[in-house]
């Protein structure tokens, strides 16, 4: 029988990290496949998805005896095992997977270009995260910028949704949107995203650490580069303006809203890319009290308003141009088994990654 061998975290304190491996049995049931997970990103978002493991129910998606659990990565596999009349041993997938080295699913509702898992766990949880793709059968899928398709299409999902919700809602009348992160990729995709949507727009500030300024400086998509410890005297004469939160530092977050007060028009929490402890409440807050914005809401919601055909030509339009301007910016770098895991996981988690570095994981080389 194979091996199969999870990465898990303790889902109260991160950054203690374990393998568990045992063996599989994989006497498949009818309508089941078994899928070797070749590689995978790993990214701030993903540390992300760990703090936000229990608000969203990212630890049920493959799920362990507590207390640990298993961080879900955009990963790309193939069918080893089917008995899934209609999907082929050798097929290739792009999805939700732990970071394993092997998926066992159920595909449902099968189209041409993608399924969802109907394993029963799985039924409650948000299907945007259920769906996999058919790469081999997708027309949008072009192998030779696979491992950017790794890296950068989950957080560009963030980057489109956030920008077309605030510039539907014409930025709550704000002349500045001030984005913290700044040199998280899904920040900077939000930054060239509302350019597209609006490129007479509000003004684009990046709240950043000063070895990054440089590196945002190059890319050109903020008007104002800030530094966390310049806030107070650079924002202070912003005028009307919304805060977009990737940092997920409660300590930014409160210099942002004590410098702006009345000024600050809304405040967005997208991610934890610097997570620091948690306030209890955000009600003694000066300003708009702050909140949540979780992309499988607000993908829902545009496939009913714009219908799916038109959001996936929307969408596929904005990526191409994305990836085509972003990708002679990043370094791409290859990272294969257990210890250069551990490694990415843990500069990853303590925020010490270069901005222009993208990591491809994989346990066994593929």
């Amino acid at each position: 029988m194979p091996e199969i061998c999870d990465f898990l975290v303790d889902r109260n304190d991160i950054g203690c990290r374990r393998w568990y491996c045992t063996t599989l049995d994989l006497d498949l049931q009818a309508g089941e496949i078994s899928v070797i997970h070749e590689r995978f990103a790993f990214t701030a978002n993903n540390i992300t998805y760990a703090h936000c493991g229990e608000t969203f129910g990212y630890w049920d998606y493959f799920p362990v005896p507590e207390p640990w659990g298993s961080i879900p990565v955009w990963g790309r596999g193939r069918v080893d095992r089917s008995r899934c009349a209609d999907i082929a041993e050798g097929e290739r997938i792009y999805g939700f997977f732990p970071m394993s080295n092997r998926l066992l699913l159920r595909p449902a509702r099968i189209k041409p270009h993608r399924f969802v898992d109907a394993r029963p766990h799985r039924a409650s949880l948000p299907r945007t995260y259920n769906e996999y793709i058919r790469i081999d059968h997708d027309p949008d899928y072009d192998d030779d910028l696979a491992d950017l398709h790794l890296a950068l299409l989950p957080l560009f999902n963030l980057s489109f949704f956030l920008a077309h919700f605030l510039a539907e809602a014409r930025f709550s009348e704000a002349r500045t949107v001030i984005v913290s992160s700044a040199s998280s990729k899904a920040a900077m995709g939000f930054a060239f995203e509302l350019r597209r949507v609006t490129p007479a727009g509000p003004k684009i500030v990046a709240l950043t650490s000063p070895p990054k300024a440089k590196f945002l400086t190059d890319c050109g998509y903020y008007d104002r580069i800030v530094a966390y410890d310049g806030i107070a005297a650079a924002l202070a004469n912003c005028g009307p303006s919304l805060y977009v939160d990737i940092s997920g530092d409660d300590r930014i977050l409160e210099a942002v809203h004590h410098t702006l007060r009345g000024d600050l028009r809304g405040s967005w929490r997208a991610g934890m890319a610097r997570r620091r402890p948690q306030r209890d409440t955000y009600d003694d807050l000066p300003g708009p009290k702050p909140e949540l914005f979780f992309t499988p809401h607000h993908i829902l919601a545009r496939r009913e308003s714009w219908g799916p055909v038109e959001l996936r030509q929307r969408l596929s339009c904005e990526w191409r141009a994305f990836t085509a301007e972003v990708r002679t910016r990043l370094a791409f770098v290859r990272h294969e088994g257990r210890d250069a895991i551990e490694a990415v996981y843990d500069q990853v988690l303590a925020g010490r990654r270069p901005p222009n570095c993208a990591d491809i994981l994989s346990l066994d080389g593929a």
